[in-house]
């Protein structure tokens, strides 16, 4: 579906919905209404995780890519998040210890309230035994948790990036035309536009809408 096309179906829906006199709305406002709901849309599908919902969201997933370290401390390796970063779906590293050469662990995330507890812990710790190590994320880095027994080669990590937004050729101009479509399956499209609907009606600045809406309220 292009941009035209979806903001065609917007402004139908609102229309429909409305009991007023036909309501408008500039592509530039439809634009940033839109960007907003699509990602609220994906975080609300990642948060959930079901199945069929999260088969949409195929084409933002970033598969292993490899990160570039930005610093080695002490007891961890900074690696810089991409910049289109949305959300993590996995990670692993390659470790070498002596003569073993970018063996992949597998990394499990933590909170940095509880890092000297797990980093104290011989259980959990990072091990290259057991073939694991823990990481959290900080200042848009990735911070992952090493030990004297082996050294951290690379990450490689698996994400969500953001999505295409719509924007217009003119953004100084409101009517412009767009400039870049949605991306996504025309079922979720559909979905974003409902709930662009929505956010429309309840943050609503039409003058004449508001005032009709407050008088079927008032009427006896």
């Amino acid at each position: 579906m292009t941009a035209n096309q979806t903001y065609e179906r917007f402004i139908i829906k609102i229309n429909g919905n409305a009991t007023t006199e036909q309501l408008s709305c500039d592509k530039g406002r439809f634009a940033n209404i839109y960007n907003n709901q699509q990602n609220r849309m994906i975080e609300y599908i990642l948060e959930k995780r079901f199945e069929d919902d999260i088969r949409y969201l195929q084409k933002i997933l970033v598969d292993d890519k490899k990160l570039i370290s930005s610093s080695v401390h002490l007891n961890h390796v900074d690696f810089k998040l991409p910049k289109d970063f949305f959300d993590h779906s996995n990670l692993y590293c390659l470790v070498s210890k002596g003569k073993c050469q970018k063996q992949k662990i597998s990394c499990f995330e933590i909170k940095d309230d509880d890092r000297n507890n797990i980093l104290d812990n011989e259980m959990i710790n990072p091990s290259f035994k057991y073939r694991e190590a823990p990481y959290h994320f900080s200042s848009d880095k990735i911070k992952i948790y090493t030990a004297d027994e082996f050294t951290i080669d690379s990450a490689i990590l698996s994400y969500y990036r953001y999505p295409q937004q719509i924007k217009l050729i003119n953004p100084e101009n409101p009517e412009s035309d767009f400039l870049s479509d949605p991306e996504f399956d025309d079922k979720l499209v559909n979905r974003i536009v409902d709930a662009c609907v929505s956010e429309f009606f309840l943050n609503g600045t039409n003058e004449k809408f508001q005032a009709e809406k407050l008088n079927s309220v008032q009427k006896p």
